[in-house]
């Protein structure tokens, strides 16, 4: 899985989230794709690690542009993927 780090308003925070799977949707493609919680952050939103992660479901480049994807998640169990 590719990483990221949570501080989400949805489920879990800080240490209860880490080693936990989420499905993160990019909202504008519908692009998905499943990460790894791995540390905590302090933005209110997630981290999502630019290789792994944040390229492969900015499909149509519009991430990059802005700087930032709009995304939904949810934690899943990591044994679904």
């Amino acid at each position: 899985y590719g990483w990221a780090a949570s501080c989400g308003p949805a489920g879990p925070r800080g240490q209860a989230s880490c080693g936990r799977c989420i499905r993160v949707t990019n909202t504008g493609t519908g692009a998905q794709i499943t990460a790894r919680i791995v540390d905590q952050c302090a933005n209110g939103g997630l981290d999502l690690d630019w290789d792994t992660v944040f390229v492969k479901i900015d499909t149509d480049g519009m991430g990059y542009q802005r700087g930032h994807l709009i995304v939904n998640y949810e934690f899943i169990d990591c044994r679904d993927n």
